[in-house]
């Protein structure tokens, strides 16, 4: 039995010793989960509702008391007897139940917690891995380290949150992180030979008194220097700007110094940057609802570097489309906090995907966390901070029109992003054909398309070998996804 017997609520405390949610969900056959709910330093206005007592009186305003009642007494109630399997039905009812756009009701905190243990219940029922019951899609991202910390993140006077690393000649994920490690230790080296203090802020980097962002960025380089690795090639910057931080009432910015200037000026100090250090992505360059400077940066200068949308974007199914309409970013920050359920965070990570628009980049819960292990399982399932859309769910997708039923599980097993080509031949996209003509592949591609259209259209051809399948599959896809 897969039911659900009872589901209990409690205050914990997360990774800053802030009070925050906690659910335990307990199933028939004596199966049982908890899942904490995480919270950030620095949230947009259009996140969902984390819902505080805001009693003084406890804990500063800060206790969960209210949120976790919901889950022990309207929760609880709604839950008991549902088949924990059917994760998109328990979503649901959480989200009916509270009634509102952002979770004000229940508390995104309240609702994601019992998502999560639901979810985590129901891999140890089916006794499989946390990730492999979430998906069939096992990756792992290029991970990215949070090596100097600012803004909201840090006592300086560093105004950009957070300056990353990403190790892009890694060979495999122990190879990352190995990259990423050195590279931080010759950053404390260099940090206490040039007498800064090496205590470390919300998220774990550094958080030594430095004046500007340059700096900050210097001794980033040198110790990628230091460590015999090459800026730009195996070690890439990445910054988080959290520019809702940074805008005043004129729609200025401080994010150059204490000095606010117009968001062209600041534009041209992103392209001045980026020209002198080797940066590839930049986080919320401007605040949530400054679009029309979101739309400039990306133009300006999203060809090469990840311009991803954090606040801009929320995981918000409304808002993620608004942006992929008007080309606000060509990347995107997952946080199931953001919105409050899991199944509403894997949707804003499928629109992502499939408008064949946006890069996902992967941060799967935020800095005020916990042990809780989804995050691991989201990454594994979702997270691909470089690939670009080269996962079989797309391929999938565009290709189900188009194929028989006998046939789509090998798509879904083996489809990789090149399998769009055969979408465009199948459904006769002659301007996709011109677009794609000069490939190295394209050729290669049209000549399995015709093969393989003639079988699986075929009702007598009860399945396609793979062994007429892998050759073009390997010659063909040229890209692997990143694995260990």
């Amino acid at each position: 039995m897969t039911k659900i017997k009872s589901v209990k609520g409690r205050q914990v405390f997360d990774s800053r010793g802030n009070p925050t949610v906690e659910a335990e969900i307990f199933l028939e056959n004596n199966i049982s989960a908890t899942a904490i709910s995480p919270s950030g330093a620095s949230t947009g206005a259009f996140e969902a509702h984390e819902l505080r007592d805001k009693n003084k009186d406890k804990f500063l305003g800060k206790s969960v008391n209210i949120a976790v009642d919901n889950i022990n007494k309207k929760i609880s109630n709604k839950l008991i007897g549902l088949e924990c399997d059917d994760q998109n039905n328990i979503d649901n009812i959480l989200i009916d139940l509270d009634g509102s756009e952002n979770k004000a009701n229940l508390g995104a905190n309240a609702t994601l917690a019992v998502s999560l243990a639901n979810s985590k219940c129901a891999a140890l029922s089916n006794k499989k891995s946390l990730f492999k019951n979430l998906g069939n899609n096992f990756s792992l991202p290029f991970p990215l380290m949070n090596i100097i910390n600012g803004g909201a993140h840090a006592d300086n006077d560093l105004n950009i949150q957070e300056f990353m690393i990403r190790p892009d000649s890694a060979k495999n994920f122990m190879d990352a992180i190995e990259k990423c490690f050195i590279v931080i230790q010759n950053l404390k080296k260099l940090l206490k030979s040039n007498k800064m203090l090496t205590n470390v802020g919300d998220e774990g980097g550094f958080a030594p008194s430095i004046n500007t962002n340059e700096q900050a960025l210097e001794l980033i380089v040198n110790a990628i220097e230091k460590s015999k690795l090459k800026p730009g090639k195996d070690i890439v910057i990445c910054l988080d700007v959290a520019a809702n931080e940074l805008i005043n009432g004129k729609g200025e910015y401080s994010i150059q110094s204490k000095n606010f200037s117009s968001a062209d000026a600041n534009i041209d100090y992103y392209k001045k940057l980026i020209s002198n250090y080797p940066i590839k992505s930049i986080e919320d360059p401007f605040a949530e609802e400054d679009w029309e400077s979101w739309k400039k940066v990306t133009n300006e200068i999203g060809k090469n570097v990840q311009i991803v949308g954090d606040d801009l974007f929320v995981t918000n199914v409304k808002r993620l489309s608004k942006g992929i309409k008007e080309k606000s970013a060509n990347s995107i920050l997952v946080k199931p906090n953001q919105i409050g359920t899991l199944t509403e965070t894997l949707e804003g990570y499928q629109v992502s995907r499939l408008e064949h628009s946006l890069q996902t980049a992967t941060r799967a819960l935020k800095d005020g966390a916990s042990d809780e292990m989804i995050v691991a399982a989201l990454l594994h399932d979702i997270g691909d901070e470089l690939a670009p859309l080269n996962h079989s769910e797309y391929a999938a997708a565009v290709l189900k029109p188009y194929v028989s039923e006998k046939t789509h599980w090998i798509v879904e097993k083996h489809g990789i992003f090149q399998m769009y080509y055969y979408a465009h031949y199948l459904g006769g996209n002659k301007n996709a054909r011109d677009k794609y003509k000069d490939h190295k592949y394209f050729n290669d591609t049209v000549k399995f398309c015709e093969k393989w259209d003639q079988k699986s259209f075929d009702p007598n051809y009860k399945s396609l070998s793979l062994k007429d399948f892998e050759p073009y599959v390997r010659k063909i896809f040229s890209r692997k996804p990143y694995t260990n």
